[in-house]
């Protein structure tokens, strides 16, 4: 089948697939949409990448065996809001016609989903996110923008997805749908689950972690006052936090620092994908998610793949659904950082909370593998060209 995949990817992730040797740029990253289009790949089917790129002035076309690549421009935020993303859209949906696909999975419901339609092939839309959510948590212009251009978009959509029931409902409830979103998870490639008994570890001896980025949704301040808290308890007890801002020297650090709150934290920053896992494979005994609001959290089925017992908020969109409303991790109220608290020293005490990461472990390999996710979107796709 041909398959057009349209949104964000990480690109240097696909080098080789398909013999491709160019030394491509990091790209629109995102590293969900190259491990599913590897996925696409060696189920045999053909694959064209279309995407948007702010370090190229040109469009960029490489080819592969199966595989096509089409990188456009990406312009400034400010240009974008200006014009509606026009010249994304036009130059997307030309790429897309291009392409000869036979569907066009559109990944979010703004740009690449109006360039899909744009293109007048088949499509399939996968929602990943709530769009006022977003901006309830950030107050970011540019959310609030992307918020209101969403409905211009969802409304003309015939075929949705959704990465979980929770994002389904709330966009259901804000824009007006055609058709009820189909649900179909976020998976993880099944050769990067890691069964592993943690119970051994020793009580104390802990390091926590979370993937995340400095912002107000992502909540980091929370981890890092509650850390705190445990280590006044647990002085060999070590945090480790790994994403955008988080790095030696950058925001995240230099808010602990001034606040004294950085005793026992490795600001780790951004890491390559596989170099990730490693880490939590190895070195973390207990995954800490302080994200206020989500719509699925790769970080977190991450966690849960590598057998590391999860803390998460109970009211934080999808993370309950995830954690199977606390049956496969630890769920403790946003409003109450005590409750964060005591969960983080509950696994100082004793083994009993760590066998969760078994449970997440389970739940994970039967629910969330990336040969689901593969199966289900090709019997959609199906339906959607025929």
């Amino acid at each position: 089948m041909k398959i057009a995949y349209c949104g964000p990817i990480s690109l240097r992730m696909l080098n080789g697939l398909g013999g491709i040797s160019y030394d491509m740029t990091a790209g629109y990253e995102y590293p969900f949409g190259a491990c599913f289009v590897r996925a696409l790949h060696e189920e045999g089917h053909h694959i064209s990448v279309v995407t948007c790129d702010r370090a190229t002035d040109r469009q960029r076309n490489i080819e592969g065996e199966r595989i096509s690549i089409s990188v456009v421009p990406r312009r400034s935020t400010r240009a974008q809001i200006l014009d509606c993303y026009r010249v994304e859209r036009i130059a997307l949906a030309s790429a897309i016609k291009e392409s000869h696909a036979e569907v066009v999975h559109a990944q979010w419901t703004y740009e690449f989903a109006a360039a899909a339609l744009q293109s007048g092939v088949p499509q399939v839309t996968t929602i990943r996110d709530s769009p006022w959510a977003i901006f309830r948590h950030t107050r970011h212009p540019y959310r609030l923008f992307r918020a209101l251009y969403a409905y211009r978009v969802i409304p003309k959509l015939r075929t949705l997805t959704a990465v979980s029931p929770y994002v389904a409902k709330q966009v259901s409830l804000r824009y007006r749908v055609r058709s009820p979103a189909i649900i179909v998870p976020n998976g993880l490639d099944s050769r990067l689950f890691r069964a592993r008994d943690r119970d051994a570890a020793v009580p104390g001896y802990l390091t926590f972690a979370t993937v995340s980025a400095w912002d107000r949704r992502k909540n980091v301040p929370a981890l890092l006052r509650s850390f705190a808290e445990v280590r006044s308890c647990v002085p060999s007890a070590r945090l480790v936090l790994v994403g955008s801002g988080l790095g030696d020297g950058e925001v995240g650090q230099r808010w602990a620092r001034g606040n004294g709150l950085d005793r026992g934290v490795e600001f780790r920053g951004r890491m390559p994908y596989l170099d990730l896992l490693e880490l939590l494979r190895t070195s973390v005994d207990v995954f800490v998610h302080t994200t206020l609001e989500e719509s699925f959290c790769m970080a977190i089925l991450e966690a849960m793949a590598q057998s590391v017992p999860v803390v998460g908020y109970s009211d934080a969109g999808a993370v309950p659904w995830l954690l199977d409303d606390g049956r496969a991790g630890v769920l403790v109220q946003s409003s109450s950082p005590r409750e964060l608290t005591n969960a983080m020293k509950s696994f100082c005490k004793d083994s009993g909370p760590r066998q969760l990461g078994a449970r997440g472990y389970q739940r994970a390999k039967k629910l969330f593998t990336m040969d689901n996710v593969v199966k289900q979107y090709l019997s959609i796709y199906k339906s959607v060209s025929s």
